[in-house]
């Protein structure tokens, strides 16, 4: 064998080198010792700098939550209430531009929960921006340039004014740092109809339920989802243009509702979840309309006032029903003609009804409360007789007091007696 370190020829068993005195038994041990060291030192080396990543990652997290982003923390109405429109949209771009800057940095948690709070405060901000306060210029294309410039927000200033919360900008920007079901919801709220305003009203009825059975997807997956109260709105809002639009019933020469329509009807029974509450009024709509030839009718307002509350719906109803009863109320009476009228009864009745009257008002000046008691008390005592002797004059009286108690709220004694005919006026008097 050889001297490591001068290279002359030694024998093997030799503890020092004859040339150079070399200790031969260390010289081996100080190399692998050697060895050792530098490992030791190298994987101290790489966990320093791994600890060293978690400290800046983990101070990088204390800076976003203590104050370094505080322009994503929770707003309340009451701090913004005083702001301007424009001062509202500079705060909504201002933590657009804050968040951009931090969410590929943070874990998915972090992530979805400070996207949650910058989403509340955009739907804050958005509900108390006022759409005439907008800063807007025309272009000569004929669209409007906003001022601040920015896409975080929708607004239309023509013929339809409003101001949304622009949902596809946040699914193109947001959605790949996010987890599944902010995924979901925001490709959902990004191609929602009622989200965008480039789709007219009368849009095609069989993607309007695809998008329904995607919401009630959605809702039946992720039912403690923050934002579900949302998706529940879209469900509810897209079921009203299943159900009603203003072209429904004008394309059509005997004014009946369109062939699209009903297939739109059609096609959302057979692919909508029959459990949901919505189903059911859309299933009562359809056997409404198809019962009266796909024609408007009263019984079709009055489900939909009752599904949506709003007042042009409750119009609708009294309108119909003032016809529907004009025509009902017309055969009705046409019918008592014929019937055999006892005029001795009905004399008594009244006679019944005045000394009621008479026992209760004290005061007889009070010409309203007197008359309204007397003609109550007849009412009643008239329906009684009916019911006792005369089973076609109730059904003609139960039409005229149900539809003076709808249309009015309170059964019109006047209105009912005076649709009977004249023979049952000139008996009892007025």
């Amino acid at each position: 064998m050889n001297c490591k370190k001068c290279g002359s020829n030694i024998e093997e068993n030799q503890n020092f080198c004859t040339n150079c005195g070399a200790n031969l038994k260390n010289c081996c041990f100080t190399k692998k010792m050697n060895k050792k060291y530098i490992f030791v030192i190298a994987i101290s080396i790489i966990l320093l700098f791994v600890l060293l990543g978690f400290i800046l990652q983990k101070k990088n997290l204390e800076d976003i939550t203590q104050g370094t982003y505080k322009s994503i923390t929770p707003i309340e109405t009451a701090q913004i209430e005083n702001l301007s429109t424009t001062e509202l949209l500079n705060i909504a771009i201002k933590q657009d531009k804050d968040l951009s800057g931090i969410i590929n940095k943070l874990s998915l948690q972090n992530a979805d929960m400070l996207f949650e709070t910058f989403y509340n405060n955009l739907s804050i901000l958005v509900g108390s921006m006022h759409v005439d306060d907008l800063e807007v210029e025309l272009q000569s294309n004929g669209f409007y340039k906003l001022t601040p410039e920015t896409e975080i927000i929708g607004y239309e200033v023509n013929d339809w004014t409003g101001i949304w919360i622009n949902h596809k900008y946040l699914n193109n920007k947001y959605s790949k740092y996010l987890s599944a079901k902010w995924q979901k919801f925001l490709k959902l709220t990004a191609k929602n109809l009622i989200y965008d305003v480039n789709v007219p009203y009368s849009i095609n009825l069989k993607d309007l339920v695809r998008d329904i059975k995607s919401w009630q997807k959605f809702i039946s997956e992720y039912p403690d989802f923050s934002q579900i109260n949302i998706a529940q709105k879209a469900v509810q809002d897209e079921t009203k243009r299943v159900l009603w639009n203003e072209y429904m019933f004008i394309d059509t020469d005997d004014g009946s509702m369109g062939k699209d329509y009903r297939q739109g009807y059609e096609e959302y029974l057979k692919k909508i979840n029959k459990d949901c509450d919505e189903y059911k009024v859309v299933k009562q709509c359809y056997e409404t309309l198809k019962n009266n030839n796909f024609k408007e009718n009263s019984k079709y307002y009055e489900i939909l006032y009752n599904f949506t509350g709003e007042e042009f719906f409750n119009e609708r109803y009294i309108a119909f029903l003032d016809t529907e009863y004009a025509q009902e109320k017309t055969k009705a009476i046409e019918n008592y003609e014929n019937l055999n009228f006892d005029k001795e009864n009905f004399i008594k009745i009244y006679k019944k009804a005045k000394e009621y009257a008479d026992l209760h008002i004290e005061d007889k000046d009070e010409s309203g409360a007197y008359l309204y008691a007397c003609a109550n008390c007849y009412n009643g005592l008239v329906r009684e007789y009916f019911e006792k002797n005369d089973k076609e004059a109730l059904r003609v009286y139960d039409i005229i007091d149900n539809y003076c108690f709808a249309v009015n709220q309170q059964a019109s004694m006047a209105d009912v007696r005076n649709c009977f005919s004249e023979k049952l006026n000139n008996t009892v008097g007025n």
